[in-house]
């Protein structure tokens, strides 16, 4: 959680995080990174793919 929150900048934009962990990104199958979280199933490597897939999509 640490690695993504630091990635995502959730320090300075704490809504921009909330919207990152709770919207669903192709990279993890359509499953919103909270939902990998929950069920022990998030890894770096999910993490730093859904960033890049949310920065492209901007």
């Amino acid at each position: 959680m640490a690695h993504a929150n630091q990635l995502i900048g959730a320090a300075s934009d704490p809504w921009g995080a909330a919207s990152w962990w709770l919207t669903p990104a192709e990279p993890l199958d359509g499953a919103a990174p909270l939902t990998l979280l929950e069920s022990g199933r998030l890894t770096e490597q999910h993490v730093d793919a859904a960033v890049l897939w949310a920065q492209r999509a901007m």
